[in-house]
């Protein structure tokens, strides 16, 4: 849902701000309750999901998401847009908290590959993101249709969390099957004071930091925006072909056992081997998402 829905916004927001007559400030907000509610919603999740059970804080997301979506589709004016963002941001925080620690508390050990299946949620995300553009440019203009296809992957889920199995009860149980580490972080009870001496949990924010400074949430969201009407089919094709190369990428990295080293899920696969090792003949992969 986290892919699916940011892909959903970037692709609507251009047909919200013609049909509401709002502007950039006003669409910028659309886009930053999202934010707002993703952390809300992550700061709340894993909480609640150490008191009640990890499949239950999914299932309210999947029914915070879906009511959230239903609510923009419906909403009559960009007030009730804004709530419908905040609700399904807090679902996408949440949900974003608690899944890659619901991954590692299944794969408890290398035997198990945990590596490669936390990894898969990223796979997921982007996965995600090119099947909403799929949806956003088969939909395009109809932003309403658009917003209300966020239903379809929370409902999906919520069916399916019925068949997936119950988390191990707690911290113990969780890493029973891990080898002893000398870091502070593998204890059992850590305070906050401790986390943030951490070399690694410094350089993991600092990483994060400076992948959003980076803008890429600026082209993301504001891509369609910046675009005039008659090039904004152009636009959603490139922006699909992109989320497709990103996508293949994904799921290469994703296939490396997590037996080769390194933190779980964050290994080169074989194409990105083989682009690094040879720079020049990556001029294909730029041709076919370039336009022609």
């Amino acid at each position: 849902m986290f892919g699916f829905d940011t892909t959903l916004i970037a692709c609507a927001l251009p047909s919200i701000g013609e049909a509401f007559g709002i502007g950039s400030f006003s669409l910028g907000s659309v886009v930053t309750l999202g934010l707002l509610g993703a952390a809300l919603g992550s700061l709340a999740g894993g909480a609640a999901a150490d008191r009640v059970g990890r499949e239950h804080v999914l299932f309210l997301c999947d029914a915070l998401f879906c009511s959230g979506s239903l609510l923009m589709a419906l909403a009559p004016s960009p007030s009730w847009l804004l709530l419908g963002r905040l609700v399904v941001g807090m679902a996408v925080g949440a949900g974003a908290c608690i899944v890659p620690v619901y991954l590692a508390e299944l794969f408890r050990n290398e035997l198990d590959d945990r590596g490669r299946h936390v990894g898969s949620n990223v796979v997921y995300i982007t996965g995600g993101q090119f099947l909403a553009y799929l949806v956003g440019i088969s939909l395009y203009p109809r932003w309403r249709i658009v917003l209300a296809s966020g239903c379809v992957p929370a409902v999906i889920q919520a069916l399916l969390l019925r068949y997936i199995h119950a988390a191990p009860s707690g911290a113990t149980e969780a890493r029973q099957d891990l080898p002893a580490a000398p870091s502070p972080l593998h204890a059992e009870s850590v305070s906050l004071s401790e986390i943030a001496k951490s070399q690694a949990i410094k350089t993991g924010c600092l990483l994060q930091a400076l992948q959003q400074a980076s803008g890429i949430n600026v082209v993301m969201y504001g891509a369609l925006t910046s675009a005039d009407r008659r090039s904004r089919a152009l636009t959603l094709s490139l922006a699909l072909r992109a989320s497709l190369v990103r996508q293949v990428f994904r799921a290469d990295s994703a296939r490396v056992p997590s037996r080769q080293g390194g933190p779980d899920g964050q290994h080169p696969g074989r194409l990105g081997r083989l682009v690094a090792s040879r720079r020049h003949q990556c001029g294909r992969i730029v041709a076919f998402v370039a336009p022609r």
